[in-house]
């Protein structure tokens, strides 16, 4: 009996629920999970469980960030771009700007969630960089040609005219990109970037026209006003462009621009 017991002691402690894994394949864990860390700390969007099977990250995001992006976007870069050109900021400036800017942003954020998360991150830093863009060549040009450019002068522009201003605007120049830099490096942990639900769609799209008719109503309003550039002659009337990005915003102005081309007879 006493052998017996003697034996059993002798016998390695093995547990039926554990497969007693050798030295090596602790090892072998221990560096799969800490390539898994270090592979989860570079990817935004997909982790690795640590058997080479990339999985959906769970989203840490906030919906109604993602929602409040391009309007912030757009506010950004517009009184930026004003304070850089040294615009002024009255009252119709800042209330027919700030409204304008609400509608386009309500129509990129509608297209930015239409697909999965990954196409929705892309197609955001991609309209971000653009618009991005376009508001640091209208500071250059502004601060090389005393106007802000037309749609029809931009194959014409001096490209190196514009790029010896950016030493004097340095400061502008980078604070136009602050919002691209953030959506780049760190935009994936803030918002989902995932689809929204087609009521929601359409609510921003009614906010949108809701917005856009308020503003153009008061902006009828100054129709019988004396002074020659009223909101609503440069609205509706006479295309200025300086006097235009100073009441409506740059994105605006674009747009006046864009139909002036069209619709006025040369």
């Amino acid at each position: 009996m006493a052998d017996f017991k003697e034996y059993v002691e002798s016998l390695p402690d093995y547990n039926v629920f554990d497969d007693n894994p050798t030295p090596e394949e602790q090892a072998q864990k221990k560096r799969r999970k800490r390539k898994a860390r270090d592979i989860n700390s570079r990817s935004p969007l997909d982790y690795n469980d640590g058997y080479g099977i990339y999985v959906e990250r769970k989203v840490k995001g906030h919906d109604y960030l993602t929602v409040l992006w391009f309007p912030i976007l757009i506010v950004w870069l517009e009184f930026a771009l004003r304070l850089g050109c040294g615009e002024s900021f009255g009252f119709n400036s800042i209330l027919y700007t700030g409204a304008f800017s609400m509608v386009i942003a309500c129509v990129l954020t509608v297209i930015c969630t239409f697909g999965g998360r990954v196409f929705n991150l892309v197609l955001n830093n991609l309209f971000t960089f653009i618009l991005t863009i376009w508001f640091e060549i209208q500071l250059l040009y502004q601060g090389a040609e005393g106007s802000f450019m037309r749609l029809s002068d931009f194959a014409n522009a001096d490209l190196s005219k514009l790029f010896s201003m950016a030493g004097e605007r340095i400061l502008f120049v980078i604070l136009l990109f602050v919002p691209f830099l953030f959506s780049v490096v760190i935009g994936w942990k803030v918002f989902t970037f995932r689809k929204i639900c087609i009521p929601a769609k359409i609510c921003l799209i009614l906010l949108a026209v809701l917005i856009h008719l308020s503003t153009a109503t008061m902006i009828s309003l100054s129709k019988n006003n004396p002074y020659v550039d009223t909101s609503y002659n440069l609205y509706n009337k006479e295309f200025k462009i300086n006097e235009s990005a100073d009441r409506f915003g740059i994105l605006t102005t674009q747009r006046l621009d864009i139909a002036d081309m069209l619709f006025t007879k040369q």
